[in-house]
């Protein structure tokens, strides 16, 4: 029997919304009755994350415990989070639940360990929570993997982007972050993550594999959205 996926969503409701299609892609159906059950706490309620860790906004903790302990309720075997900057908060959550949270941050960099990227370099586009926590560089560095320094006004302008893709404007600064990209592939690192959900909704619709190409963009881009989807299938068929 599949085990139930809760998805603690929200953060937002687009990334909320592309894991769910991913997982769907993801499973070996050829009916509706071969699919995973899936519950979606949406909850939009949940503070900005990196709002708190910059130390200008609420905790987010209260309303991520909420989400998740409601998804426990209702039946979720396992828990999944749309949001790499609430991974940042996993430990506190874990203590109130007595289901697992696959991280997305520990997925990622199995991915990239099974890809030999011993000594290897790789960017990483993400809110400046994310980069203000270190949550990938402290995972990715005791494997071995390092990632590359962008420069602050880079940061800015992703955070920017990240924040429109929230508005739902997506065809925004392309230029910019194709000019990002190049800065990646010119300091000989041609492997990004996309650090955040908001990033994956416009890569997803924007900046796709083959647009890349089209833009003769020789980069491989690592979605921790679709690997949370595979391993989140993986787990609720196979475990």
């Amino acid at each position: 029997m599949k085990k139930v996926i809760g998805i603690l969503g929200g953060m937002g409701p687009e990334a909320t919304v592309l894991l769910f299609d991913k997982i769907i892609k993801y499973t070996p159906a050829e009916k509706d009755q071969d699919h995973i059950p899936i519950l979606i706490d949406n909850n939009v309620l949940i503070p900005d994350r990196t709002a708190f860790i910059l130390g200008k906004g609420t905790s987010p903790v209260d309303q991520l415990i909420f989400s998740a302990k409601r998804l426990e309720k209702m039946g979720a075997n396992c828990i999944v989070i749309p949001c790499n900057t609430a991974h940042y908060f996993c430990n506190e959550i874990k203590k109130e639940i007595s289901i697992p949270i696959i991280s997305m941050l520990k997925s990622t960099t199995e991915e990239l360990v099974n890809h030999n990227l011993y000594g290897r370099k790789v960017a990483l586009l993400a809110t400046l929570g994310t980069y203000h926590t270190k949550i990938y560089d402290n995972i990715l560095k005791l494997k071995g993997i390092n990632i590359l320094n962008l420069k602050d006004d880079q940061k800015n302008r992703l955070f920017d982007i990240i924040y429109q893709v929230k508005r739902g404007n997506l065809d925004y600064r392309q230029k910019e972050m194709i000019s990002i990209l190049k800065y990646c592939k010119n300091n000989e690192c041609n492997i990004v993550i996309l650090g955040c959900t908001e990033l994956s909704v416009y890569f997803n619709k924007l900046l796709t594999v083959d647009v890349l190409q089209e833009l003769d963009m020789d980069i491989k881009i690592v979605d921790p959205l679709d690997i949370l989807a595979k391993k989140a299938v993986e787990y609720a068929i196979y475990s």
